[in-house]
C-alpha cells in the first residue's frame, strides 16, 4: 500500500506540473499572438506609400492607371481613406 500511495503522489505532482506548464505555454502563446498583430501593424505603417489626391480618387473609383488598388478593408490605411 505504501508503494501505491507514493506512485499516486508522484502522479498527482506530474499532473500538476504538466497543467502549470500548459497554462504557462498558453499565456506565452497569447503574448506571441498579440506581438505578431502589433508587428503587422508596424509593418503596414513602415511600408506605407503616399499618393496624391487625384491618385487616391482614381483608386476609390478602381480606375488608377497603374492598376493600384486600395488596401484591404481591415487595414488601418483603408479605414483612414474612408
Amino acid at each position: 500500500m505504501l508503494n501505491y500511495d507514493a506512485v499516486l503522489v508522484s502522479l498527482t505532482g506530474d499532473v500538476a506540473m504538466t497543467y502549470a506548464t500548459i497554462r504557462t505555454l498558453e499565456q506565452r502563446l497569447a503574448y506571441v499572438r498579440k506581438n505578431v498583430a502589433l508587428q503587422e501593424q508596424g509593418l503596414e505603417i513602415a511600408e506605407a506609400r503616399w499618393f496624391s489626391f487625384d491618385e487616391t480618387r482614381q483608386m476609390l473609383k478602381n480606375n488608377h492607371p497603374q492598376g493600384t488598388t486600395l488596401p484591404p478593408p481591415m487595414s488601418i490605411a483603408y479605414q483612414m481613406l474612408r
